[in-house]
């Protein structure tokens, strides 16, 4: 109980100095308010399902500059299984000089397709996000399934081709038996 006593009293001011210094880096790295961001994004009014289109954020401060090299994250919400609804990422990407990020998308569901872009912020500026609705035409199944085994180099006559020979083959093994079986001893 001694030995935890002292250990307690030699680790104290040990302690103590590391909150102060982790309060003083914090107080320190602040370097003042941060600028607001504005976010506005932009594409087609309307897409065809399945057909990828251009969506663009433009990210500004707020001067109205353009913010170059921030992350954009583009999101779509959607419902999951239990009917929990969330935000699922689509594509982070980085602004270019005039502050533009942009993605290809492509609806998968035959609704209006709702797109959020967000910007989580950083040192120098606040976050911001913008979102926009896209009309989806056309409920298409985008996927269409084929049965049997493809080979690419294997077409249904060669198939057939290969088929014959192989019964040809039997038939000519059988033939050979037979006239095996039919000589006399």
């Amino acid at each position: 109980m001694k030995t935890f006593k002292r250990l307690c009293i030699a680790l104290a001011p040990l302690l103590a100095f590391a909150a102060f210094a982790g309060s003083a880096a914090t107080v320190l790295a602040d370097d003042g308010p941060k600028a607001a961001t504005q976010m506005e994004m932009g594409a087609p009014a309307a897409a065809d399902f399945g057909e990828p289109v251009r969506v663009i954020a433009m990210l500004r401060d707020d001067s109205g500059k353009p913010v170059a090299k921030a992350t954009v994250g583009f999101y779509s919400p959607t419902t999951f299984l239990a009917g929990a609804s969330g935000l699922v990422l689509l594509d982070r990407v980085t602004t270019d000089a005039e502050g533009v990020a942009a993605i290809e998308y492509a609806p998968r569901m035959p609704e209006n397709a709702h797109v959020v872009a967000r910007f989580e912020g950083d040192a120098q500026r606040e976050p911001s996000q913008a979102d926009m609705t896209i009309a989806v035409n056309g409920n298409h199944q985008l996927y269409e399934a084929e049965a049997g085994i493809r080979v690419p180099f294997l077409n249904k006559w060669g198939l057939v081709a290969i088929m014959s020979t192989v019964w040809g083959l039997y038939f000519l093994v059988v033939t050979l038996i037979l006239r095996i079986a039919a000589t006399p001893n």
